[in-house]
């Protein structure tokens, strides 16, 4: 299969420290213990809410998108939640300010991160941002603010003055529409701050080399030897993305393509979101669905052949395997088939040698256009 590389274009290393700052050692715990039993408002948590705004508005002073490796996360590792997370710092096409931190969820969010942080990426920035699971931290406008975020910050009397100062918080989890967090959630992410705070001041105060051409990244984790959460380099191990694939032994399936009349179309399959649910769908943790859609584009004609929604049950891979069938015996087989998902190729290329259809791995910009297109008209 092919592989997507990151640009080999490096920011020269950093100098941070690996020690800790005895103050901080405890201070997620601390202040997770502090807000036990806070009041309440309306199922809100105010005192936590007050705190997690207290840490971004910290985190902002240091204007860390002006300093780190936009390129490499700093890795977290959260002792009372017993998660591991990867902060970055990026910009966002969805916000006017552009400015936002997000922390990812363990190995899965580190295949999210290193798709996006490809400068050309080939899987378009939407479909990442709508399909990956990360807690997001972004600046933006007042008009920007989720209403239910505008009712905590309400409660707190707090406001932003300029444009882009507006902090809000939400959570992005695949398939489904970035929402507010929950207060269990906010728990997760004030520790991650709490520590993300701590790594930042750590680099702040002392100087150690993080060799990021050599492969390393600044973390903040629990050292077995001195019994205590230190800020250091390590290894950073870009994420493996491991897909299922699809060993194709349908003898019957095969000779039915292989049977199906020849065209010269070459076409592209494809898979998008438009960021709503026309069935209101609601999963077990109060997530509303993001309906994923499969298309099929025939290049010579600039016809769509297919667009269709995937159910929730059904992943990318398995519609990509179910669309091939459908569509050859529809239309013919195709003189050459392009995608651009990982996912997708990885379903596909067991079939698609079996048959003989070539399968490529490419950009789609006519696709890209009439998503555009879509997109402007919902």
């Amino acid at each position: 299969m092919k592989r997507m590389r990151r640009s080999g274009n490096k920011a020269t290393d950093e100098t941070v420290n690996d020690a800790a700052l005895p103050e901080e050692e405890e201070a997620a715990r601390d202040v997770y213990e502090k807000l036990r039993g806070s009041v309440k408002k309306d199922g809100r948590n105010l005192k936590l809410w007050e705190t997690i705004y207290g840490l971004a508005a910290d985190i902002e002073a240091m204007e860390p998108w002006m300093e780190y490796h936009i390129y490499t996360p700093i890795m977290l590792e959260l002792r009372v939640h017993g998660e591991k997370m990867a902060a970055s710092f990026e910009t966002s096409p969805f916000s006017r300010s552009g400015k936002k931190i997000v922390l990812y969820h363990g190995e899965k969010g580190l295949c999210d991160f290193d798709v996006l942080s490809v400068r050309d990426p080939i899987v378009p920035r939407e479909f990442v941002m709508y399909d990956r699971d990360a807690y997001l931290l972004c600046w933006g406008d007042r008009t920007e603010v989720p209403e239910e975020n505008r009712q905590i910050l309400k409660e707190l009397g707090r406001s932003f003055r300029g444009t882009g100062r507006w902090i809000y918080f939400t959570s992005a989890a695949s398939r489904t529409i970035p929402r507010t967090l929950r207060d269990d959630e906010a728990e997760v992410v004030m520790e991650a701050l709490v520590e993300l705070r701590t790594a930042l001041r750590d680099q702040l105060k002392k100087s150690i080399l993080v060799q990021y051409d050599a492969g390393y990244c600044l973390a903040r984790y629990y050292d077995e030897n001195q019994k205590r959460m230190v800020t250091g380099p390590v290894e950073y191990r870009e994420p493996e993305m491991i897909f299922r694939s699809y060993d194709f032994n349908d003898e019957v399936m095969a000779r039915r393509i292989k049977r199906a009349r020849q065209n010269d179309q070459v076409v592209d399959f494809d898979f998008f979101y438009n960021g709503w649910s026309p069935m209101d769908y609601i999963d077990e943790k109060g997530n509303i669905g993001n309906w994923q859609f499969a298309l099929a584009l025939d290049e010579t004609s600039g016809r769509l052949n297919i667009m269709v929604p995937v159910e929730a049950g059904v992943s990318t891979g398995e519609m990509a395997f179910l669309m091939l069938h459908d569509y050859v015996l529809e239309h013919g087989r195709m003189k050459e088939l392009i995608v651009r998902n990982a996912e997708v190729y990885a379903a596909l290329e067991s079939v698609c040698r079996k048959v003989g259809i070539p399968l490529e791995l490419d950009t789609m910009p006519q696709v890209d256009r009439i998503l555009n297109e879509i997109r402007s008209d919902v």
